[in-house]
């Protein structure tokens, strides 16, 4: 999820239409068989994303409390 997440900061800052810009990305993943329902996923993903908020910004963080960012910003 990390690899896929860091390709779309890539491109929305790399976009040749116009100028680049970043994002703050939350990752949230259940494993096959969790009891958790879209709704917990979704608050678990949006506290990540708060999180690559508030550590610079265009970054993702996952629910682990890893976070990541791309070189040169």
């Amino acid at each position: 999820a990390h690899a896929i997440a860091r390709r779309v900061l890539a491109r929305l800052r790399n976009d040749a239409s116009g100028p680049g810009f970043g994002a703050s990305i939350g990752i949230a993943m259940a494993p096959a068989g969790s009891l958790l329902t879209a709704e917990q996923l979704i608050r678990t993903a949006d506290m990540a994303m708060y999180r690559a908020k508030e550590a610079g910004g265009d970054r993702v963080a996952d629910e682990t409390g890893a976070s990541s960012a791309l070189p040169g910003r």
